[in-house]
């Protein structure tokens, strides 16, 4: 118990060097709207009127994430310093359970013993990884990805609790542990939806000597996981469907979904393994066709093959494969055209990768100093350095990466210097200089934004707005005109290129612009 505290506290005091400049970070993009502009969260008790019933709240299915917002709110108002804390409480306490799930698991006796000899090592040196992981800066210091974090965090209690009541004495306790978090799981995020499933694929493999067995010992733990579904199902029924906030999305079928996130399965791969860049928001462009994926699809595609082929033959390992592929599941089988991709759903299959990597690493060295089958004192020793340098790499990636978070305007410069062609990104970095009221400097922004993405009326409304800070209404009204024009309001539009002309009547944009208005206005039909 002593050793296990002991490693408990260096789990803790890494993620804390990891993360102790994100205190310092800023709400920023997603923040706003369910932070500081959410009156849902106004106060703790009793709850606001939008509290389950809000349809521009993105909080909506997700009652415990707004829970946690208001409990920060009503503790220290928006003082970010305490969503930051309970952030990164969050994170660790799923690092330590992620540490005790491995832990237990190799100790089976269903894996070879030699596992169970090293659980202990092995466990910390993959929750180390994970922990200290430069991508989980998008669900600890991003403020508003702490549902990420959250659901992770019930998703491995679930599966620990599990793990607990298969060997334990009284397992009452541990079976309520595990189904009371898969419920609180459905509250937090929708992923949650694939931890029943999860779960019953951990105990026939890892705990379980076959179906008959898993159902005579724990099949009413599986019941009242699959019952759970009926938590989300509720919410979903209950609660009226989010609507866009205004901005201009892609259109996205089912197929082209699918083609996408089959490509970017290979991309979070890849970031998992060599986390650069790190990108704020992708604007990840739309697969149309196989072709323009057909290299990541192929990757994907021979992954996921490995591993069922490893369920039959090896299984223990084949779920590390389950473990990556799982809990992407819902986003890529769901059409989510506002953000197709994030690093943010890397959370829990990257514990999969991690583990993955470790085991890896231990066999080879293992072979390399001829220790199979016996005490492996010098493969433990060489992976402990190996680990920790990986770590203190990891670390500082992430201590790194957490500055971007401190300043908005840096943050957003950052994206566009690692996607120029995002309008998004170009977009916000303008918002942002409007609240600072930098009116001139937002210009640029606004205009390459509309230069990217020509239909971008809100960019148009907001190039309007810096434009008649800085004293040119001539081009502020063009932009309205533009913006009206987009949307199909073409008599506002008229109106608005015919101020422009009254204030410059030589203006050629203006007269343009007013000339195709009238043209399109007469070929739309009178209602």
């Amino acid at each position: 118990m002593t050793r296990r505290l002991t490693l408990s506290l260096l789990l803790a005091a890494a993620a804390l060097l990891a993360y102790h400049n994100s205190f310092q970070g800023q709400f920023l993009f997603d923040d706003i709207g369910p932070i500081v502009g959410n009156p849902a969260l106004a106060r703790l008790w009793p709850f606001h009127p939008d509290w389950f019933a809000s349809p521009q709240d993105p909080l909506t299915h997700r009652p415990l994430v707004r829970l946690s917002l208001a409990f920060n709110d009503a503790i220290g108002g928006l003082q970010v310093w305490g969503y930051h804390a309970f952030n990164l409480l969050v994170h660790l306490a799923a690092g330590l359970t992620l540490f005790g799930l491995i832990r237990r698991t190799l100790l089976q006796p269903r894996l070879p013993p030699g596992m169970g000899r090293c659980a202990e090592p092995l466990a910390l040196a993959a929750a180390l990884l994970w922990l200290v992981h430069p991508v989980q800066t998008h669900c600890v210091t991003f403020v508003i990805r702490r549902a990420e974090a959250m659901v992770g965090l019930f998703y491995l209690l679930t599966l620990y609790g599990l793990a607990r009541c298969a060997v334990s004495d009284r397992p009452t306790a541990w079976r309520a542990c595990a189904v009371v978090s898969c419920a609180l799981g459905m509250m937090t995020k929708e992923v949650m939806v694939t931890c029943p499933v999860a779960a019953l694929l951990y105990d026939r493999i890892f705990l379980s000597s076959g179906w008959r067995e898993l159902w005579r010992k724990r099949g009413g733990l599986h019941a009242g996981l699959a019952a759970t579904w009926g938590v989300l199902a509720l919410l979903i029924a209950v609660e009226p469907p989010v609507r866009s906030a205004g901005l201009e999305f892609p259109t996205l079928s089912f197929r082209e979904n699918l083609l996408t996130q089959l490509g970017l399965l290979a991309y979070y791969l890849r970031l998992s393994l060599w986390p650069h860049p790190l990108v704020l928001d992708y604007d990840w462009p739309v697969a149309r066709g196989f072709s323009e994926i057909a290299p990541q699809a192929a990757v994907t595609l021979l992954l996921g093959t490995l591993t069922l082929w490893l369920l039959r033959r090896q299984p223990a390992l084949g779920f590390l494969g389950v473990w990556f592929f799982l809990p992407q599941v819902p986003t890529t089988l769901l059409v989510i055209p506002r953000e197709i991709a994030a690093e943010h759903r890397l959370y829990l299959p990257l514990a999969g990768i991690s583990v993955a990597v470790v085991l890896a690493t231990f066999r080879l060295l293992q072979v390399a100093f001829g220790e199979a089958g016996r005490p492996p004192r010098r493969a433990l020793r060489t992976g402990a350095i190996l680990v920790a340098a990986a770590a203190l790499a990891l670390t500082g990636l992430t201590i790194r990466r957490n500055r971007d978070y401190h300043d908005p305007v840096a943050m957003w410069r950052d994206t566009i210097a690692k996607r120029p062609l995002n309008a998004s990104a170009h977009y916000n970095l303008g918002v942002v200089l409007l609240r600072q009221a930098r009116y001139a400097e937002a210009v640029e922004p606004f205009l390459e934004a509309v230069r990217i993405r020509p239909g971008f009326a809100e960019a148009y409304v907001n190039l309007a707005f810096a434009y008649g800070r800085i004293g040119r209404p001539v081009e502020a009204q063009i932009c309205l005109g533009v913006a009206r024009g987009i949307h199909g309001d073409y008599p506002n539009a008229i109106a608005h290129f015919q101020e422009a002309l009254r204030l410059d009547p030589q203006n050629p944009q203006a007269r343009k612009n007013l000339e195709a208005a009238l043209r399109l206005k007469e070929q739309v039909p009178p209602r």
